[in-house]
């Protein structure tokens, strides 16, 4: 018997097998916090793990820090001026592709890009 296979750990278990997600990761947020695509600026997709890739890849953190700023009326084409040089050296990172798989599920986007850093109108805006 392996020393977790133990009473409890075979009750759990019983339990867990029944249970169709477990999410633990505290950075999530609900759906119905999420910005419209209209709303959402480039910035926000650095918040976590990705702007470290980029620091790592040379990024001023001073630069990272002005485009995490929602408070600084940076243009998204300004925001994404300073990303792209260090973006592109870090894409192929695995926090760089889960931002990727959001862009591309929530807002139709294959990738980041001089034109699609834009809010763009949803399909119900005129």
């Amino acid at each position: 018997m392996s020393s977790y296979a133990t009473d409890l750990y075979r009750r759990l278990r019983v339990e867990l097998d029944h249970v169709r997600l477990i999410d633990c990761h505290e950075h999530l947020q609900r759906e119905s916090e999420l910005p419209a695509p209209e709303q959402a600026g480039i910035g926000r997709f650095f918040l976590h793990y990705a702007s470290c890739d980029l620091v790592s890849a040379g990024m001023p953190a001073a630069d990272m820090a002005r485009v995490q700023d929602g408070g600084n009326r940076l243009a998204p084409k300004e925001r994404w001026a300073l990303l792209k040089p260090w973006y592109r050296k870090a894409w192929n990172t695995a926090y760089c592709e889960c931002l990727r798989i959001a862009l591309h599920d929530l807002y139709g986007i294959e990738d980041f890009a001089d034109d699609t850093v834009e809010p763009r109108c949803s399909p119900t805006c005129s």
